[in-house]
C-alpha cells in the first residue's frame, strides 16, 4: 500500500469534520480530530472548511434505486433513509432486544426498519434524532483511534470510520442520491492517483481495473462429488468451510491488488459476488494486466482453489470518470468477454485441477476452518518475513492458523479470533511480525482493538459477508470428534447437518413430519443493463458506486439476517446472486419474504429484480447435482414464460421455478398464501377421513394428481383431460357431500377458502398449473414419516 499522502488524509478528515460540525462546534470538531491523531503524530488542518450546516434541518439521503431506469416509470413516491451508521445484527439486537419481533406480513421490524428507506418526509422527521446519535458515536470512535501509532494503519482505520458513519448520509457537493461516503472516497480515491502521477485529479490519468473470478460455484462444490449432503454432519461444515473461503479470498486478493499497485483503501471501488473494480494508474512494466492475473491465480493454487482470476483494464480521463462511466463499464465488460475465449490462456487446465492435486490435506483444513466459523469474528493477517522464523516458531505458526499464503516475498498466517472468547492468547513469534491486519467479519467495530495488540500499529477493517449458517450448542461429550480440540468447557458449537436443516421449521417450536431440503438459487435480472443503461447515459462513477454499494449491503449484510429468522444456511450470497439452503417449508417463506424485502429495498423500482429457482431433494442427495437442479430451476426463471404475467410486464424474468412451474412474484405470493388457507382446511394423516369442515388430505393429493394430468407438457393444456378431470372432481366433491347447491351457496368456510377457489381455477385454465404449490405444500406438510 502507499505511503498515506496529506492531500489523502485531508480528503477524509474534511468528510469526518462536517459530521461532527452536525452537532458539534468547530472547536469541540477541531478537537476531536486532534485527539484521533495524537498517538501518530499526524496533524489535521487547523481550518477545516465548513461544507454543510443544512444537515440539521432533516436532511437525508435518498435512495439511488429512484433513479435507475429501463423499462418502467420512476417512483412516484419521494423516499429517503435515516442517518445511521452501519452496524451489524448482534449490535443492533442488544439495541432493540434479543426478542425483537418479527412480523408475519409486510411490515419491517425494528431492526430491519433503519436499513430500509421510507417516506422522505418520515425521515426527514427522525433524522435530528439519529444524528445526534450518529455523532456521539462517531467521537467514541474517534477518541479510541488516537491510540494508533502508525499513520498508514491510522488512514486505514479511519476510512473504514468513514464507511460506518457515512454510508447513509447525503453528500455535500452531489445530488441527494450520492452518500457522503461515495463522495468522500471517489474523491480520495482520485487523489491517491494525482498524487503518484504528480498533478491533479482533473489532469491525472486512469485505468479502471475489473476483475472476475471464475469458477466459485465449481470451487464449493469440488472435492464433494462423492458426498451426499446428508452423510454427516462433516459435509455441511465443510460446505460452510468453501463457501466463506471463496468469499473471503475473492475480495483479500482485490486487496492484494491495492498494496501491490500502491493504492489506498478508498481505490478499490466495488468488491463481492466474484467481482472487483479498482481506479488506479496506467498499469506498465512488471505490473501488467497478464502479470496480475498470472500472479494472483499462481497464490490461488495454494489454497487448492479451481477458482481463477480473469481481469481487463479501461483507460480514462477524470471527465470519463464523471460523465462516460457507464460507456466505460461496457468497453471493460466486452474486454473481459475477450478474455474468456481467448484459447491461449493454458494456465486455466492448471487451474482447474482437483482441488486435492494441489493440497492434500485439504480435507483437514478444511474440518479445522469450518469447526472455528461458528466463533470466529476476525482474521488476524501476521505476514513475516520467512527467514526470520524458527523451525520451532513456524511449526506453531502453522498449527494455529486457519490457513497461510505464500507470496513469495513473505508468508502470511491467518489467526481466528472472536470478541467473546475471554482465553486470547497471542500468537506464536507475535514479535517479530512485519506487518498485522485485524480483518473484521461482519463485526463492524474498527475502533475494537485485539487484546494482546499493544503496539497499536495495525490495520483494522471491516468485511460483509453473506454467509449465515444455522447452528447448535452441543455438548462435547455427545459427539468428540465434531468439536474442535482446543475449546475449552463442557460444550461447543457446531453448524447443523443437512439432515437436521431438513427437519427445520422456523415458526413452530416441533420440526417438520415428512424432513426435505429445499434449494433456493437466485440472481438479479438484467444486472448489466442496469449499471450500463439503467444509471443513464451521464452516468458518473458516483452513480455506479452508489448503485452496487447499496445491492452488495442487500446480498452480504441484510440477508444474513433474514437467513437467521427463515433457519436457512446461505452457502454463497455475493454483490447479486445468492445460494441458499433449509428445509422445504423454510426456504419456500423465505424466498417469499426475500423477494418482497427486496422489492422494499430497491423503492418497489419495477425495473430492480431477481429471478429465482427452487429445488428439493431428500437430505443425503448429492451437493453437486441439487446445485446443478436448482440452477435449472433459476435458469428457466429467467428464460421460460411466467405464469400470471401482466399486460405490462416481461414474459420471462422477474419470477421463481417452483414444483416445476415457472411464476410471477405475485402469483407465488398468493399461492403460497393459500397454500396456508388450505392447510387450515385439511385434515392431518393422522386423522382418520376427513374432519367435519375438512378436506380429507388424499382429497388434496388426488387434486394435485388430477392437475397434472390436465397438461401434456409444461405448458400445453390437454383440454380432454381437463374437461374429464372437472367432471370428476365436481362428481368428488359431490360425494363427499360438497354438492353444486352446497358450492354455490358458499356458507361453510372450506367452500368458500378453498373448493370454489380451486373449481374456478380449473375453468380458468390460465393459471391452473399455479396451484401445484399449494397441494403439493398441503401433501408434504401433513406427511408423517414411514417407521
Amino acid at each position: 500500500m502507499a505511503s498515506v499522502s496529506k492531500e489523502y488524509l485531508h480528503l477524509l478528515w474534511q468528510g469526518i469534520y462536517d459530521v461532527l460540525r452536525i452537532e458539534k462546534s468547530p472547536e469541540e470538531a477541531q478537537a476531536l480530530l486532534s485527539e484521533s491523531v495524537k498517538g501518530c503524530g499526524l496533524q489535521p488542518p487547523e481550518t477545516l472548511e465548513v461544507r454543510r450546516h443544512e444537515w440539521k434541518t432533516a436532511k437525508c439521503l435518498t435512495p439511488i434505486f429512484e433513479h435507475v431506469k429501463l423499462n418502467n416509470d420512476s417512483i412516484a413516491k419521494p423516499m429517503g433513509y435515516v442517518p445511521m451508521p452501519l452496524q451489524d445484527w448482534q449490535e443492533l439486537k442488544k439495541q432493540h432486544g434479543q426478542n425483537c419481533p418479527f412480523p408475519d406480513g409486510e411490515a419491517l421490524d425494528a431492526l430491519e426498519a433503519p436499513y430500509f428507506p421510507m417516506d422522505l418526509q418520515e425521515a426527514g422527521q427522525q433524522a435530528p434524532q439519529y444524528y445526534k446519535k450518529l455523532v456521539g458515536a462517531l467521537a467514541g470512535e474517534l477518541k479510541r483511534l488516537g491510540r494508533w501509532t502508525d499513520a498508514q494503519a491510522y488512514a486505514t482505520v479511519l476510512f473504514e470510520l468513514c464507511k460506518k458513519y457515512m454510508l447513509r448520509l447525503p453528500a455535500r457537493t452531489q445530488a441527494s442520491f450520492i452518500s457522503l461516503y461515495d463522495e468522500v472516497r471517489i474523491a480520495a480515491a482520485k487523489q491517491v492517483i494525482a498524487t503518484q502521477q504528480g498533478t491533479t485529479p482533473d489532469e491525472a490519468r486512469y485505468v479502471l481495473l475489473k476483475g472476475d473470478f471464475k469458477g466459485i460455484q465449481g470451487f464449493i462444490y469440488d472435492g464433494v462429488s462423492q458426498e451426499e449432503a446428508g452423510e454427516g454432519k462433516g459435509t455441511a461444515r465443510n460446505l460452510r468451510a468453501r463457501s466463506f473461503l471463496v468469499s473471503f479470498l475473492t475480495d483479500y486478493f482485490a486487496d492484494y491488488l491495492i498494496d501491490k499497485l500502491h493504492l489506498q483503501t478508498a481505490n478499490l471501488l466495488y468488491a463481492g459476488g466474484g467481482h472487483f473494480l479498482l481506479l488506479a494508474s496506467p498499469l506498465s512494466g512488471d505490473l501488467s494486466i497478464d502479470a496480475i492475473e498470472q500472479e494472483v491465480n499462481r497464490l490461488l493454487k495454494q489454497f487448492g482453489s479451481a477458482t481463477f482470476l480473469l481481469a481487463a483494464t479501461e483507460p480514462a480521463t477524470g471527465q470519463d470518470l464523471d460523465q462516460n462511466f457507464s460507456v466505460l463499464m461496457q468497453q471493460l465488460g466486452f474486454a473481459l468477454q475477450r478474455k474468456k475465449a481467448q484459447a491461449h490462456l493454458s494456465y486455466l487446465s492448471d487451474m482447474l485441477q482437483p482441488l486435492n492435486t494441489h493440497l492434500g490435506s485439504y480435507n483437514s483444513f478444511l474440518k479445522r476452518l469450518g469447526s472455528e466459523l461458528p466463533y470466529l469474528d476476525a482474521l488476524i493477517e501476521l505476514r513475516f518475513n520467512k527467514e526470520v522464523l524458527s523451525e520451532e516458531e513456524t511449526k506453531a505458526l502453522k498449527k494455529e492458523a486457519l490457513f497461510r499464503l505464500d507470496t513469495g516475498s513473505d508468508i502470511r498466517y491467518f489467526m481466528p479470533y472472536s470478541v467473546e472468547r475471554k482465553d486470547v492468547n497471542k500468537p506464536p513469534a507475535w514479535e517479530k511480525k512485519q506487518f498485522y491486519k485485524v480483518i473484521y467479519l461482519n463485526y463492524l467495530k474498527p475502533t475494537a482493538y485485539i487484546p494482546y495488540d499493544t503496539d497499536y500499529r495495525g490495520a483494522y477493517v471491516c468485511k460483509l459477508f453473506g454467509t449465515y449458517a444455522p447452528a447448535t450448542e452441543e455438548s462435547i461429550g455427545k459427539n468428540k470428534q465434531e468439536a474442535p480440540a482446543d475449546k475449552p468447557g463442557k460444550t461447543y458449537v457446531r453448524t447443523l447437518s443437512f439432515e437436521e436443516l431438513a427437519k427445520s421449521s422456523y415458526n413452530e417450536d416441533e420440526g417438520l413430519s415428512y424432513p426435505l431440503l429445499g434449494v433456493l438459487r437466485m440472481d438479479v435480472d438484467n444486472l448489466g443493463a442496469l449499471f450500463e443503461i439503467g444509471l443513464g447515459e451521464k452516468a458518473s462513477v458516483l452513480h455506479t458506486a452508489a448503485l452496487s454499494r447499496e445491492l452488495a449491503l442487500f446480498f452480504s449484510h441484510y440477508i444474513n439476517y433474514l437467513a437467521e429468522k427463515f433457519d436457512v444456511y446461505v452457502l454463497y450470497a455475493g454483490g447479486d446472486d445468492a445460494f441458499v439452503v433449509g428445509s422445504w417449508y423454510n426456504i419456500l417463506h423465505f424466498t417469499c419474504r426475500l423477494r418482497r424485502r427486496f422489492a422494499s429495498f430497491c423503492c418497489e423500482n419495477r425495473d430492480l429484480t431477481f429471478s429465482a429457482g427452487i429445488f428439493f431433494c431428500h437430505d443425503r442427495f448429492p451437493v453437486p447435482k441439487f446445485a446443478e437442479l436448482a440452477a435449472q430451476a433459476e435458469e428457466a426463471a429467467k428464460s421460460e414464460p411466467a405464469l400470471g404475467a401482466s399486460a405490462s410486464d416481461a414474459a420471462v424474468k422477474n419470477a421463481v421455478s417452483v414444483f416445476g412451474v415457472v411464476m410471477k412474484w405475485e402469483l407465488y405470493a398468493q399461492m403460497l398464501s393459500f397454500a396456508q388457507t388450505l392447510l387450515e382446511h385439511t385434515a392431518t394423516q393422522e386423522e382418520t377421513g376427513a374432519k367435519e369442515g375438512k378436506l380429507s388430505r388424499s382429497m388434496v393429493h388426488r387434486i394435485l394428481q388430477i392437475i397434472k394430468s390436465s397438461f401434456t407438457n409444461t405448458y400445453e393444456v390437454n383440454v380432454m383431460a381437463l374437461q374429464r378431470n372437472m367432471t370428476g372432481l365436481h362428481y368428488w366433491f359431490a360425494r363427499k357431500g360438497y354438492t353444486h347447491d352446497v358450492i354455490e351457496k358458499a356458507e361453510a368456510d372450506v367452500v368458500k377458502e378453498v373448493i370454489k377457489v380451486i373449481l374456478s381455477a380449473f375453468r380458468e385454465r390460465e393459471l391452473l398449473r399455479a396451484y401445484v404449490l399449494p397441494t403439493s405444500y398441503v401433501v408434504l406438510k401433513t406427511r408423517k414419516i414411514k417407521n
